[in-house]
């Protein structure tokens, strides 16, 4: 079988095959019908050789204007990847460089920067959404901030005009390599205005320090100063000064205002108030003390009935009896059992007296003598020249005062704890079996004496 040519497909016999003529033929065909119509071509001649030949002198001599935007025409290629011109056309090698670098560049879509990304303007540097901007100046300051920046002048200006929004922001101080803060407040700007804002540091501080964060110390605790305003924080030491409640003792008065109404109201009006637990078996009572003498309880017993007692009293409670517990009536003491009034035994027995003693030899006299239950009222002495002497008061057995009187001719006014020259002072010592007054005094002479004068009540 023969093989055909690779152009145009004509049959090639085999070496082993006999000529055929209608093979020849059949190659003739085909190359005629490749070839075509030659008398249709536009050229003058219309032979295949000469057709070419006259195009090919057509070609050579033709005038391709050059091409712009408008018009088509030969252009010059160009490697460049930052020209402007408009008549060049790009190379392969420029186009590829130019896609070197843009799949190295961050989209507008966003990605991630593998590098570092410096900004450097003399106004607003990087912004989010119009109102929150990151800049720095020329100084070493760097700010983030609401609607306003900071430019290579070391100015501060608002990035946005409002009219109420102001401007707030945080500064990185490189003079004094802290952070600081400041806001305006809610006022009008005026987009690239400049203003001056007023700093406060946020660098933290243990210590009480104006303007400062505060900070903790190593045991979690924080500095602030004295309070001043009613909402401001407490300190240990100013609550050291208060007392809790749940009690504790007062170095200083306790006053307070604001009872309302009488004491014999029937509501509850008083500024004061003491309570008790609210047990049947507690009384609503309050200490009063003497530190390392004396003290005791005052209040409202179990029974209802004010009374004193306890602590250093021993466990009694004594009834407080008053004025509707006791009254006088025809000039006699008496006193309320519940049911009755009854006149006190005794009431109004009492005595005064004056005693003159003659100091010609020494002796003990007696100026009071008396048995029972009562009250001494009142002593006094004198001596006429000047004597020494001793007075002394015996309550029911016991050597209760005693006073000894050295050269004097005043009249003395004996006190429970000793005597004064001109002040008259009631004694009000009780007995309950007996009271003794005695003098004593030493041989002296003729003429002189000590005169006693003294008020007692037996009931």
């Amino acid at each position: 079988m023969p093989e055909l040519t690779s152009h145009i497909g004509l049959k090639k016999p085999l070496k082993t095959e006999i000529a055929d003529i209608t093979v020849l033929n059949e190659n003739m065909d085909v190359i005629d019908l490749a070839i075509g119509d030659l008398t249709s071509v536009p050229t003058i001649a219309k032979d295949a050789a000469g057709a070419i030949t006259e195009l090919f002198e057509a070609l050579e001599n033709a005038d391709i204007p050059d091409a712009t935007l408008t018009t088509k025409g030969k252009v010059q290629l160009s490697s460049a990847t930052n020209s402007t011109a408009e008549n060049l056309a790009a190379t392969p090698k420029a186009v590829n460089d130019v896609m070197n670098v843009a799949s190295t560049a961050l989209p507008k879509s966003g990605g991630q920067i593998t590098g570092l990304l410096r900004v450097e303007t003399t106004g607003r540097e990087i912004s989010a959404g119009s109102w929150v901007d990151l800049s720095a100046n020329s100084s070493g300051y760097g700010l983030i901030a609401q609607n306003c920046y900071t430019s290579n002048s070391n100015e501060y200006r608002f990035s946005n005009s409002h009219a109420t929004m102001g401007a707030r922001g945080i500064r990185f101080n490189h003079a004094s390599i802290t952070m600081e803060y400041f806001d305006t407040g809610a006022i009008a700007t005026t987009a690239d205005a400049i203003f001056t804002p007023t700093w406060i540091s946020m660098r933290p501080d243990t210590a009480a320090t104006a303007n400062r964060t505060v900070l903790r110390d190593s045991a979690g605790r924080a500095k602030v100063a004295a309070p001043v305003a009613m909402d401001d924080i407490a300190r240990l030491a100013e609550v050291n000064t208060r007392l809790p409640l749940s009690g504790g003792n007062m170095t200083g008065p306790l006053n307070t205002t604001g009872s309302v109404g009488a004491i014999s109201s029937a509501g509850g009006g008083a500024q004061f108030s003491v309570n008790s637990d609210g047990t049947p078996g507690s009384a609503a009572f309050a200490m009063f003390h003497r530190p390392g003498l004396f003290a005791g309880h005052f209040g409202i017993d179990t029974d209802n009935k004010w009374k004193v007692g306890g602590y250093s009293a021993g466990a009694v409670a004594h009834e407080l009896w008053h004025d509707g517990r006791l009254r006088v009536n025809a000039n006699k003491l008496q006193f309320y059992n519940g049911g009755a009034w009854n006149t006190v035994a005794g009431y109004g027995s009492g005595k005064t007296g004056t005693s003159v003693i003659n100091a010609e030899v020494a002796k003990t006299v007696l100026v009071i003598n008396v048995s029972g239950q009562g009250s001494l009222k009142q002593l006094a002495t004198y001596s006429n020249v000047g004597l020494s002497y001793t007075t002394q008061v015996i309550i029911d057995g016991i050597l209760v005062y005693e006073v000894a009187v050295a050269g004097e001719n005043r009249l003395l006014y004996h006190t429970p704890t000793g005597f004064e020259y001109n002040e008259k002072r009631n004694f009000d010592l009780a007995f309950n079996s007996s009271l003794v007054v005695q003098v004593i005094v030493p041989i002296a002479g003729a003429g002189y004496s000590v005169t006693a004068r003294y008020a007692y009540e037996v009931l």
